[in-house]
């Protein structure tokens, strides 16, 4: 919650001191890349039976960058089929903004994010969504920027 809020408010500092337009131009780019990599991921599974049996042929290279270290970019053709399912969903999505391809990106958000959250108990689970709760109360009714 607490990182959220600072985004929240970040946000709401950039809306204030740059036009809308760019800040939502922004925005679209990041929630498309973002939205391709989650797609590509949710369908990587699904076409695990098509998977031949063996190990997998790799294309691609390992590059190391200076500073950053080495970057795996091999990829095998089924996940390069699942990047040409992926890619025009979300390049739709950006051009049209279609209610049906927002939700198929949420939905692929929610599922990673599910798959990567890791609650060690139930009292972790109560008190993550505690504070959720109140944060959403806090940003939805105690500030007027979003009642507006």
């Amino acid at each position: 919650p607490l990182v959220g809020s600072a985004v929240l408010f970040g946000l709401f500092v950039v809306l204030k001191l740059l036009d809308k337009s760019l800040v939502n131009l922004l925005l679209s780019i990041y929630f498309s890349l973002i939205g391709a990599f989650s797609l590509q991921q949710l369908i990587e599974p699904i076409t695990a039976p098509l998977r031949p049996s063996g190990p997998p042929t790799l294309y691609g290279k390992e590059l190391n960058i200076p500073m950053m270290g080495p970057v795996d970019l091999r990829f095998t053709v089924l996940e390069l089929a699942c990047w040409a399912i992926a890619l025009p969903i979300t390049a739709l999505y950006f051009n049209t903004k279609h209610w049906m391809l927002n939700n198929m990106i949420g939905i692929a958000f929610c599922i990673k994010g599910i798959e990567t959250l890791s609650l060690g108990s139930f009292k972790v689970g109560v008190i993550l969504l505690s504070g959720l709760f109140f944060y959403d109360i806090f940003w939805v009714f105690g500030t007027d920027k979003l009642l507006t």
